[in-house]
């Protein structure tokens, strides 16, 4: 029953990241729609330097998306030891890279997630 919890818990999470990398994929269409009204310059530093961080977003979740693929859940017999393990991981990402709200939402998305 644990394991099979564990790989539930696992798609749920992978789930996630798909909905948090076609969020940020709207977001950054919207924004640049939206520069275009604002800013005179079309191809100015603002838009480059927030196409930029949307970009760092993406790879910071595709990251974790694709760790949590290959992370063998049949390893682990409790399911606080795999949620231990992703909250590791997220923390390190999060200490270690400056993708802030990748890494804050990751965390959000993790907490709600329950093993029921």
């Amino acid at each position: 029953m644990t394991k099979a919890r564990i790989k539930h818990y696992k798609k749920r999470l992978i789930n996630k990241m798909n909905a948090l990398i076609e969020e940020i994929n709207r977001d950054k269409e919207e924004f640049k729609r939206e520069y275009k009204k604002t800013h005179i310059k079309p191809d100015g530093y603002v838009l480059r330097e927030n196409l930029t961080v949307f970009d760092e977003e993406l790879e910071a979740v595709e990251h974790f998306k694709r760790w949590i693929e290959n992370l063998d859940e049949g390893q682990y017999n409790e399911i606080d030891e795999f949620k231990n393990t992703v909250l590791k991981e997220l923390k390190r990402m999060y200490d270690e890279l400056t993708r802030l709200r990748a890494g804050i939402r990751m965390l959000m998305e993790t907490v709600k997630s329950t093993f029921v």
